[in-house]
């Protein structure tokens, strides 16, 4: 995302990331325990199969039409949750060393109330679509012993939060030519000033 809170370096190669996330997790069996976040690891012997999610969109770029923001999700896709409930969610990898921040959220926000995507390879014959609504976004933290899920907090509040950042980043950057060339110094005047006078 052009305008992302995310740590420098955790989603340096988001291709590179989803490959990672493909092999590691297949199709994504979310876990059968039933508190979040959801860790991975082995079934107990007897235990309900686990919850499956579907992909149904990967990298998508994404933008809305009135902000200065844009960025590619990683999937968007159908769950089954652990307690049974089918969910639409976008969700996003992440593989620092300390897991998501809550920041998170604000990236999921710019995603999912862009106002299109693109088609394809977001090529100059692309068609901008609609974003496919979700119920729920979802951090995915790859781990090498597995991962973990993190349902994120976003609503139309954090996006708010988000162009108010944005609007910050965007202040930041302008006020470097609000400051003007320096007066002289009084002395420096004070002197020319009395050379008028002893002409």
């Amino acid at each position: 995302m052009v305008l992302s809170p995310d740590r420098a370096g955790e989603h340096a190669d988001a291709a590179a990331v989803a490959r990672l996330a493909r092999r590691r997790l297949g199709r994504a069996p979310w876990l059968s325990e039933p508190k979040w976040p959801c860790r991975s690891g082995p079934r107990k012997p007897g235990s309900p199969p686990a919850p499956q999610s579907e992909p149904f969109l990967t990298g998508p770029p994404l933008s809305p039409r009135r902000h200065t923001y844009a960025g590619s999700a990683d999937f968007f896709a159908t769950a089954v949750k652990p307690d049974g409930t089918t969910v639409r969610i976008l969700g996003d990898y992440k593989t620092s060393a300390s897991g998501p921040w809550g920041s998170v959220a604000f990236q999921l926000s710019g995603y999912r109330y862009a106002d299109f995507y693109l088609s394809g390879d977001a090529g100059r014959d692309s068609e901008e679509l609609a974003v496919p609504e979700v119920d729920e976004c979802w951090a995915v933290w790859l781990r090498a012993d597995g991962f973990v899920v993190y349902p994120m907090h976003v609503d139309r509040d954090v996006h708010r939060q988000l162009l108010y950042i944005d609007q910050c980043r965007m202040a930041d950057e302008a006020c470097r030519d609000y400051k003007l060339d320096a007066l002289p110094h009084p002395e420096t005047v004070r002197k020319a000033r009395l050379q008028d006078v002893g002409a």
